[in-house]
């Protein structure tokens, strides 16, 4: 958090959290759920948490015990969130995207 100069006490800043996927396990419910939170989302600052990660043709996905299934599902969360779908929603509803540092609230 040093490195990106990001402030230890995160959970502080006055956002709040949604859930973009819900219970949602396709590609297809994901896009779906995701495009409808985004829809009816309220104007202020929205934590999204996710983990996007890719399979990689040739590669070995990397898991642990207890999270076999992750690596398919994250590869499904970037794929969600690259989506056109979303891509349409962000844009027509003048969502701006921004990392913790951009909100600079300790500053």
């Amino acid at each position: 958090m040093k490195e990106y100069n990001v402030d230890a006490n995160i959970r502080m800043l006055p956002m709040k959290r949604v859930s973009l996927f819900e219970d949602a396990n396709t590609l297809e419910k994901m896009i779906a759920t995701a495009v409808n939170v985004l829809e009816n989302l309220k104007a202020g600052t929205w934590e999204v948490y996710e983990h996007p990660g890719m399979i990689v043709e040739g590669e070995e996905p990397h898991w642990h015990i207890g999270a076999e299934n992750d690596a398919e599902y994250r590869d499904l969360v970037t794929k969600a969130l690259t989506s056109k779908e979303l891509q349409e929603v962000i844009e027509r509803r003048n969502i701006k995207l921004v990392g913790y540092r951009d909100l600079k609230f300790w500053q």
